[in-house]
């Protein structure tokens, strides 16, 4: 009892050393100090635009049992995983299909087109699509999709020289090294990138609902609040959304180990 007693101590300790290990009791009692420590923060605050965390949790019943939020999030949560699933799927593809020379500029193509705005795209969905969730969907997943292709491109183009040459020794052929090195020699850092980079339809999503208005979602219940200056009812929702995208962090994280179990393998077994 001790000696667990002892270790807990030097684990809190250890939580101001750079470097140092800490348990998981220290990072829990370091999380809840920190969730504390900026709540306390909200009721000295002087900015009397930024409510107090009393007035935001009042706030939650009123969205949920008058503005629907639960609904609102369940229809947005929904646009925002098909748009990661979309997203995913056209960015990988293009990455693997790097490895052909006359495709590779048409992929450097649109990893530059991280540099353009959604107006432009706004103005050619608008007469693309005439679905909310469709022509949503497409504004979603471009935004997603162009990040997420350089986050692929890079990892592709990271691939050591060694890899190729040890196929090339094992007699495979082309096709067999693209699938083996290329595609499933990177799976576990393509999931990595497919999280990091999904989680901007989270950051994207209040402002294409907001932009396409029909079909709800929270960016509409977050207009309505900013135009009648709910400020409390902002911050509500968007603390839903900030407990949604690290719900779904959390559970792509899980699948991860599932689906990838050698992904968290640090040392081989001795």
């Amino acid at each position: 009892m001790k000696q667990s007693l002892s270790r807990s101590g030097k684990n809190m300790a250890n939580v101001f050393v750079p470097f140092a290990y800490t348990g998981r009791i220290a990072k829990w009692v370091v999380g809840i100090m920190t969730i504390l420590l900026v709540s306390a923060l909200g009721y000295v605050l002087p900015f009397k635009l930024i409510p107090n965390p009393t007035e935001i949790f009042m706030a939650f019943p009123r969205l949920w049992n008058t503005f629907g939020l639960g609904a609102e999030l369940i229809r947005s949560t929904f646009l925002a995983v098909s748009a990661i699933g979309c997203s995913a799927v056209i960015s990988l593809l293009l990455a693997y299909l790097s490895v052909i020379p006359v495709l590779r500029p048409l992929v450097q193509f649109i990893t530059k087109l991280r540099f353009t705005s959604l107006n432009g795209v706004y103005l050619i969905a608008l007469f693309v699509f005439s679905g909310s969730f469709t022509f949503k969907l497409f504004l979603l997943s471009y935004g997603i999709t162009v990040f997420l292709t350089a986050s692929a491109y890079d990892i592709v183009k990271a691939i050591p020289k060694e890899r190729f040459d040890h196929a090339r020794t094992l007699g495979m052929s082309k096709i067999q090294i693209i699938w083996e090195v290329v595609v499933l020699g990177t799976i576990d850092s393509m999931w990595d990138a497919m999280v990091q980079n999904g989680a901007m339809a989270f950051m994207m999503l209040t402002v294409v609902e907001g932009l396409v208005r029909s079909g709800g979602g929270v960016g509409v219940l977050l207009r309505d609040s900013e135009r009648f200056q709910r400020s409390e009812d902002i911050y509500a929702i968007q603390i839903s959304i900030l407990i949604l995208g690290t719900i779904l962090d959390f559970f792509l994280g899980w699948l991860k180990q599932i689906v990838l179990p050698y992904a968290s393998i640090k040392l081989e077994r001795r």
